[in-house]
């Protein structure tokens, strides 16, 4: 199990509600344990999750944005990019072995007092399973 922190001055969008993904729903088990939770709602926020073979590099796009207009702050990672134009956030990963990885994304509000600064954590999950190998075929017929 790996737990990672994800943050960037980032300005923000106008966007919907914060969304909550079901952990049954996953084709994997997901240990809720492992998922944060989250201060702003005191729940465990799963941001989503993937499956992929080791050695293939995962990418996922995903928006941030605050729903008042207050600048935000996340955790910089190497495997982070950050488009505040867009609004958006990409995760990228190449597992190196088969487990379960858990990817923490934490992400600040800067606001003035007498505001008070909210922070929102969530979780992505990422399975890393066997690289699947292809068939063989022969090169000679068989007598």
């Amino acid at each position: 199990m790996t737990r990672i922190a994800i943050v960037v001055m980032c300005a923000a969008l106008m966007c919907g509600p914060q969304e909550f993904r079901d952990i049954s729903q996953a084709p994997f088990v997901i240990d809720a344990n492992e998922i944060a939770v989250d201060p702003a709602s005191g729940q465990r926020l799963c941001l989503g999750w993937a499956v992929v073979e080791v050695g293939t590099t995962f990418s996922r796009t995903a928006i941030y944005c605050d729903p008042d207009g207050d600048l935000l702050v996340f955790t910089p990672q190497p495997y982070l990019t950050v488009d505040e134009l867009n609004g958006t956030y990409t995760l990228r990963l190449t597992p190196r072995e088969v487990g379960v990885t858990y990817w923490d994304v934490s992400v600040s509000d800067v606001v003035e007092p007498p505001r008070t600064a909210r922070t929102r954590t969530g979780t992505f999950v990422l399975a890393a399973v066997p690289r699947n190998r292809p068939p063989v075929l022969g090169c000679a017929a068989v007598d």
